[in-house]
């Protein structure tokens, strides 16, 4: 059984490959990005979320891409990042999360269970979904992990996925640097009232929120 799953996870993972390659995203530094301009706060590579009817079914698509520095190791921002089964100490709006497989290395790619809430100022509803994550790089200088949704048990949950990207830059002072950008892409059919224009407001500030909590929990283990 525990290969049967093992072999499972492989496809899945040959999927998730192809899926975030068809993106056009690169694992690396933002093209043309100043990264002398960064800081802790989050910038905004790119930022769309567009509602769109064809044959008559709405639904909602978006893409976030952000990135920062901070001043603090890579191992440790990504130790924080690819922790599957506490997600909800970091994230604000995941309500629990869980590994599905956390006997396995981290380099295998593992089924992560997550309830979040999606609401706004009240409107919208909360979700139970799957993922799964991969682990794609983790040496001394680099890090990369992605993930796609493979189950909602809301239906109109339909696309979910991008990946974390970080890479040490040259300290300054003594002092590390990391560069750190999110790439996430998401649809929802079928979307309530105004949820785009909820959305175009609450994205951004709630992904700077995102980095903060990051880097705030980063900072903690560094003392």
């Amino acid at each position: 059984m525990k290969l049967l799953c093992r072999i499972i996870l492989f496809f899945l993972t040959l999927l998730t490959t192809v899926n975030l390659y068809s993106l056009n995203s690169q694992y690396s530094i933002a093209p043309g990005a100043d990264i002398s301009s960064l800081g802790k706060k989050a910038k905004e590579i790119t930022l769309r979320i567009n509602r769109l009817s064809e044959d008559g079914e709405k639904r909602i698509h978006a893409v976030s891409d952000f990135h920062a520095v901070f001043d603090i190791k890579l191992k440790t921002l990504a130790e924080i990042i690819s922790d599957h089964d506490n997600g909800e100490k970091v994230f604000k709006r995941m309500i629990d999360t869980v590994d599905l497989n956390p006997e396995d290395p981290l380099t295998v790619p593992h089924r992560q269970k997550i309830h979040t809430s999606a609401k706004f100022l009240g409107i919208g509803q909360d979700y139970i979904y799957t993922t799964i994550v991969n682990v794609v790089k983790f040496t001394s200088t680099e890090f990369v992990m992605n993930w796609r949704l493979i189950d909602c048990e809301e239906g109109n949950f339909k696309e979910y996925e991008g990946f974390w990207y970080l890479q040490s830059l040259e300290s300054v002072d003594g002092a590390p640097r990391t560069y750190i950008r999110c790439y996430a892409e998401t649809q929802f059919d079928n979307p309530i009232p105004l949820q785009d224009t909820i959305m175009k407001i609450f994205t951004k500030p709630e992904t700077q929120e995102i980095f903060e909590s990051v880097y705030s929990v980063a900072a903690e283990i560094k003392k």
